[in-house]
């Protein structure tokens, strides 16, 4: 697969906000929505979603108010399981960040269960940007997420039951820094299986100069990740500054790779790169 000089689209609702980022895809039947976080005119990031499926939904639509809880929320990861929709989010309380679950019965209107899957008031650490993967030889999920310490992010692993509480936690990254152009941070994993056969794409920024570009890992197990490459780097007007928070969607034939990206101008939007499957 091919993104660096595929054909792109530039989401029009961008004009929308200040800043639309993090998109996640999730498809339910025939209906394929886009929830993603935005501001509008404010410092507030808020968690938004779009039916993409349906011409006549226009402007997208706030999922729940964050007034006198969080400061900002990022990052939506959206799943089905125990006959609900979930979605795990970053967020953040009181200057920390952490990971909250949220539930739904029908996308619109959602539930946030009051105690936190990962916040900690207490210590120098933050968790954010996660990705829940069921997997494939039980009937529990595999929670990626960052956990920053010391100024530094990197990907983490905990396992969870059905009823999505943890109950294992890795104590060492299972993706961590190891290059120039992953200096600063490696986050925001979006995890496939197929074949028994593990695939990790990742955000990671690097300094001098300040870069962000998106990685790509293999694993057989989802715990052990090798063959690390670049993915995507920066290469049109629209992303020529950064990419970064990726989601792969197989559609149709094609594979849709759905990712933030930030423009000379500093903008921004969400991009949609397009490769064919052969």
């Amino acid at each position: 697969m091919n993104f660096q000089e595929s054909s792109y689209e530039v989401f029009k609702f961008n004009s929308f906000f200040s800043k639309a980022i993090c998109p996640k895809i999730f498809i339910d039947n025939k209906n394929k929505f886009l929830f993603f976080a935005g501001e509008k005119n404010d410092r507030f990031t808020k968690i938004f979603r779009i039916n993409l499926s349906n011409k006549k939904e226009s402007n997208p639509k706030i999922c729940f108010d964050i007034q006198n809880k969080f400061q900002r929320v990022l990052s939506p990861d959206v799943i089905k399981g125990n006959k609900k929709f979930y979605m795990f989010f970053e967020g953040k309380i009181n200057k920390k960040t952490g990971i909250f679950l949220a539930s739904s019965n029908n996308l619109e209107n959602w539930n946030i269960s009051e105690k936190p899957l990962m916040y900690n008031n207490n210590q120098p650490v933050d968790y954010g940007a996660p990705k829940c993967v069921p997997h494939p030889e039980s009937d529990g999920y595999f929670l990626y997420y960052y956990k920053k310490y010391n100024s530094k992010k990197n990907i983490y692993l905990c396992i969870l039951d059905k009823n999505f509480e943890i109950v294992e936690k890795f104590e060492k990254p299972v993706i961590f820094s190891e290059s120039n152009f992953e200096e600063q941070a490696v986050y925001s994993p979006d995890v496939h299986i197929e074949e028994n056969k593990w695939m990790m794409i990742y955000a990671a920024w690097g300094q001098k100069p300040l870069k962000g570009i998106i990685m790509k890992a293999e694993s057989k197990d989802g715990i052990n990740w090798t063959n690390k490459k670049k993915f995507l780097e920066p290469s049109i007007f629209e992303d020529i500054k950064h990419c970064s928070e990726p989601c792969l969607v197989k559609e149709n034939n094609v594979l849709n790779l759905y990712y933030e990206g930030c423009d000379i101008f500093n903008k921004w939007k969400i991009i949609r790169r397009t490769s064919s499957l052969k």
